[in-house]
């Protein structure tokens, strides 16, 4: 099927899940493409099988999606972001052996960040709750029920987020999607 989504352009981030099951929360991301997607749930890296969204790119005002049920069937939520300048960014970036500095345009309150290519943690860090730069932080995964936890590797500066090579959003020879918001 093809569902409007009323942004004012196509959406680069879509999260989508049935509410009359209690399966996958999917996530398309245009950095992989739409024929690919993660699980919000879960840790897993992207996968191409079972595609919840179309091969076919979200336009500026639908989007299409795939054969796979937990999108195309039932009563669902679909929940679609685009980068607005000033306000948020959805973008990716390569790990690398030292600190990571992401510009995003704006100072970050919200970041959530995941591997796309291995499995590995939602990571969700704002600005409201712990210290300011190069204190902890409390850290939480969308994918976890566990509680909250310090973390120092993410910091919030300028119009920057940094990530400390090691850290979950920093590990090995990976790209990751993020999700910044003012």
């Amino acid at each position: 099927g093809t569902v409007g989504h009323g942004l004012s352009s196509a959406p680069e981030l879509i999260i989508s899940h049935s509410r009359d099951t209690t399966g996958y929360w999917n996530v398309g991301f245009s950095g992989i493409g739409f024929s690919n997607y993660l699980s919000l749930n879960e840790t897993d890296q992207a996968f191409a099988s079972g595609t919840p969204f179309s091969s076919t790119s979200p336009s500026s005002s639908t989007v299409t999606l795939g054969s796979y049920s937990q999108t195309n069937s039932g009563n669902m939520v679909m929940y679609c972001f685009h980068s607005v300048t000033g306000v948020q960014k959805i973008g990716s970036y390569s790990s690398s052996s030292g600190t990571i500095t992401v510009d995003v345009g704006f100072p970050p309150r919200f970041v959530m960040v995941k591997s796309i290519g291995q499995a590995g943690n939602w990571l969700v860090v704002d600005s409201l709750r712990g210290g300011s730069s190069g204190q902890d932080r409390e850290r939480h995964f969308f994918n976890s029920m566990a509680a909250s936890s310090s973390d120092s590797s993410v910091d919030f500066t300028g119009n920057t987020f940094t990530i400390t090579s090691g850290s979950v959003g920093n590990q090995g020879s990976q790209s990751y999607l993020y999700w910044a918001i003012a």
